[in-house]
């Protein structure tokens, strides 16, 4: 009888193990699994960030044209060549393209960039039909105020990526 009642707690015994070892197994699978679901998803906002950046960049190359034009060692462009559509169209898709990726502060400042570019279509409309009515420096005035929202994002976004180091060791 006693023999029985050894054979019947390692039964029991091997059961709960492996009952035990099945769910945590399955726990600990399920915690790596979120794991990499969390990471994949924060290497998709990752990289909208950095297309985002990149476009901004574009963006504030075009701009940085009409500033300083009288400047000889760097690339500029005549006032009444200002028609900025073409870049802001390119920076609208890609913020449309990684739309779901964006936060909301991030989202409220392209907003802001976007109310303050969007004029200056009817800028270029009106520098094309009537140049005679404007100069360089109110294209560069337009110029300043939108590389001055685009800088303000591009540092939005940098300190997104900034590492934090700990020098307490």
């Amino acid at each position: 009888m006693e023999g029985l009642i050894n054979i019947i707690g390692v039964v029991i015994g091997a059961i709960l193990g492996g009952i035990i070892s099945f769910f945590s197994n399955h726990f600990l699978e399920k915690q790596r699994f979120n794991r990499e679901i969390a990471l994949l998803n924060k290497n998709k906002i990752d990289e909208a960030y950095i297309n985002i950046f990149n476009s901004l960049n574009l963006l504030k190359e075009y701009y940085e044209k009409f500033i300083h034009t009288g400047n000889e060692f760097k690339e500029s462009k005549d006032y009444k060549e200002f028609a900025p559509l073409n870049k802001m169209t390119e920076f609208f898709n890609c913020v449309k393209q990684n739309a779901i990726y964006i936060d909301d502060n991030l989202n409220d400042k392209i907003e802001k960039l976007k109310f303050k570019i969007l004029l200056h279509n009817n800028v270029a409309i009106a520098v094309q039909t009537y140049p005679e009515e404007f100069n360089g420096s109110e294209i560069e005035k337009y110029s300043l105020e939108a590389l001055e929202e685009i800088e303000n994002i591009i540092k939005f976004i940098k300190k997104r990526f900034e590492v934090k180091y700990d020098n307490t060791r």
